[in-house]
Formats: structure tokens, sequence, C-alpha cells
């Protein structure tokens, strides 16, 4: 099969992460695979070209009022690419990559190839976005990583069952961390050997970082010696580091960026702490399971579907501040218990491997060109 994967751009994220071990993965198994993204190089770029994987970017800016002024230029690039490599599929990822792709078949006739999209989060903000998912949706298969997302879809871009497709996200085993490397983390940090919680994603309202920080301040009250990382970029970083300047934390709360490899964070915390107001089904809370990290998880999208409660790890309200002041003095305080729970985790996080997961996009692309 030729296989051309969509994506709006190459930051390191989960749906980057997905993409990339998808497109290897098709390509090891003998397909063709071509990757196209939106916007300009990013971080994920040189990843994908190490792997030998063909990556085109169209250079759409990032803006929105200059990528809407670019929309004309950039379906004529979308086109071009797509009718000089004729794919047999064209996979696109999340509402930018999705409606661009859609856009260009609705003026040209034809993308060139069956046109399946991907919905990756129950998007709760820019509800344009679902509108914009109309845009030629009933006669397009979604795939989505979640049954909750799922119904979300179902519900609000008005798909039928049959048009949904539930692929889980896949990971690989978590490798092995030398503790020099996470002592060599703890020195640069400054933070000693302080029991730490990690956070991670964009800096952005979905995350509910700044949730967050308000309950580890309440935590901090009883447990002073308590660390809190938060990893990532975003349009409120500024926002977070006033928060925390103006709370007195900032030797205790520490903003530390996008991080390349999340696994030796991972490997030195006291637990993983997922504070999102609403996700798909987040990858990075697989990560923690699989590295065996205790995970404490708001319960939005499908992390139920994922993680099982008290066993695995503990899932808790969105914006509840008692609950997760609770879960984390709780994880502190009980390590015996703690660890018990992200040994079980461990072992469920190896269902959702990277092979099913690039397996079952194998099958699904066959059977929409009717080779199954």
């Amino acid at each position: 099969m030729r296989v051309l994967l969509v994506l709006p751009g190459l930051s390191i994220g989960g749906t980057e992460k997905m993409v990339f071990h998808l497109a290897k993965g098709l390509q090891a198994g003998g397909d063709a695979v071509r990757v196209l993204a939106l916007k300009g190089e990013g971080p994920m770029l040189a990843r994908f070209r190490a792997s030998s994987i063909n990556v085109t970017c169209l250079n759409t800016p990032g803006n929105f009022l200059y990528g809407l002024m670019d929309l004309p230029g950039l379906i004529f690039r979308l086109k071009k690419e797509i009718s000089h490599w004729e794919p047999d599929i064209v996979h696109s990822f999340l509402t930018r990559a999705n409606a661009s792709v859609a856009l260009a078949g609705l003026l040209s006739g034809t993308v060139g190839g069956v046109h399946i999209s991907s919905l990756r989060v129950m998007e709760h903000e820019k509800f344009f976005h679902l509108w914009v998912e109309r845009l030629g949706a009933k006669n397009r298969i979604y795939t989505v990583n979640s049954q909750a997302l799922k119904i979300f879809a179902q519900k609000n871009i008005r798909l039928n069952s049959r048009q949904v497709e539930v692929i889980y996200n896949g990971i690989e085993p978590a490798p092995g961390i030398p503790a020099e490397e996470t002592g060599r983390i703890r020195k640069e940090l400054d933070i000693g050997s302080s029991p730490v919680f990690l956070a991670a994603g964009r800096l952005h309202k979905q995350k509910g970082f700044d949730w967050l920080i308000r309950t580890f301040y309440e935590v901090l009250k009883s447990r002073p010696e308590a660390v809190l990382l938060i990893a990532g970029k975003g349009n409120e970083e500024e926002a977070l580091r006033s928060q925390i300047f103006r709370l007195g934390v900032i030797t205790r709360v520490k903003l530390i960026g996008q991080v390349p490899d999340i696994f030796p964070y991972l490997k030195m915390a006291t637990g993983f702490i997922l504070s999102s107001r609403w996700e798909g089904t987040p990858n990075v809370v697989l990560e923690s399971m699989s590295a065996g990290c205790p995970v404490i998880a708001t319960d939005v999208g499908g992390v139920r579907e994922i993680l099982n409660a008290p066993k695995e790890g503990l899932i808790v309200p969105s914006g509840g501040t008692a609950t997760l002041k609770e879960a984390i003095l709780e994880t502190l305080t009980d390590n015996a218990v703690s660890q018990a729970r992200a040994a079980e985790a461990k072992k469920r996080a190896s269902s959702f491997s990277m092979a099913s997961m690039i397996e079952a996009h194998r099958l699904l692309y066959k059977r929409v060109l009717g080779l199954l």
C-alpha cells in the first residue's frame, strides 16, 4: 500500500509521536509511506528523517490569521503533493489536517486515495473545530483512541457507529534508565533527594496545570519537602510562572520546558499526575504505566479504559482540589501501596503495544481498500 499521513506540525506531542511510530511500523512492514506536515519544520523532523521516513513540510503559518490567509496556497500545495504521489490511503490527524485534506478533495473531486480522518481529543474549547470536522464527514472513516471519544465523535460530528474505528494508542516498553541519569537531572534541577511529582503536556488550559499548581500549594502546607515538575511548552507559560511566583513556591514547583525523553523523569518520580480538563486517551498515562510510575489521573476521556482504579492507579474528578490533594498525599505517604498499583499498571500497559496499534491501522487500510 501507498500511505500518506498528514498532520498539522512536527512538535513533540502525543499525536506526532504516534504518527512517527505508525509510519515507521508501516514502512518496516513493506508499505510505502510519506508524511506531510502542514506547518514548517519542528523538533520531530529529525526523528522521522533518522528513520528514513519521507517528510515534506508545506510551511503554512502557525498563526491562525496568517494561516487563514495562506489557506488557498496550502490547499494548492497539498493537492499537488497528493496528486504527484498518488497514495492509496490519505490518513489525516487533527482538525487542521482533516479539514485541509477534505477541502482539497472537495475542490478537486478527489484526494488521490481513500481519506481517513483521525480525532485525538474531546474538543471542549474550540467548538468551531467540530463544525469544521463535519465538512464531508458523512463519507469518511474516523479513527479515535478511546470508546469515550467514539461516543463524542458520533454526537458532535454526527457520525454513525460504522464510521468510527477505535484504535488505542500503542507504546513501546519503557527503557532502562541508569541511576546516574536520574542523579544528573536531580542535580541540574537542584531538587536533591526530594520526593518528586511529574506532570507533562502543552502549557494550555486543557491540561489543567493552573489547578494542579493551586492544589500542590495546599499539599506543600503539610509536605513542604515535595516537588512538582511540569514538562512542556505552550501559551500559558507566562501565566503559570506568575502563579508560581504569587504563591511563593518557586523552589517547589518548577516549569522545566520540553524534555526530549520523559522516561528518566518518570523513573525518578514518586508519581505522575494528569490534571487535564479534557482528553482523548492520554499517551503520557500509558508511558507512566509502562515505566512503573504511580499514576494519579483526572477522570477524562478514555482514562478509565486504560487505567483500572484503584487497583492500578488513582482517578480523581477534574477540578476536585480536595480529592487530588488527598491522592497526592496518599501516594507520598503509602509507598508500598503506590508501588503495588504501579506494578499492576505496568502489566496492563503491556497490552497496549506499538505492534498492535500499527497492525490495527494496517488492517483498517486494507479493509477500506477492499483487500480483505
